[in-house]
């Protein structure tokens, strides 16, 4: 598993490989989430080529996006 972000005010939208992430949430918005990444999880078992990736917006400001390492690098 590889952890991909964006720096929050950056000159440059690079992504950058992170080594630890760090989520502040309350237990329903974390049962939220936690379902999200079993959809996901599914999704990409069901149809592992053609499944690309999923967004999870969190208040149109976040973005938690689960990929398929197998098409998306």
């Amino acid at each position: 598993m590889k952890i991909y972000g964006y720096k929050r005010r950056a000159a440059t939208k690079r992504r950058i490989e992170m080594r630890e992430v760090k989520l502040c949430s309350n237990p329903a918005r974390l049962r939220e989430l936690a379902r999200f990444i079993k959809r996901c999880a599914d999704g990409m078992e069901k149809d592992p080529v053609r499944w690309d990736h999923q967004h999870f917006a969190i208040n149109g400001k976040v973005n938690f996006i689960i990929a398929n390492p197998g098409i998306t690098a």
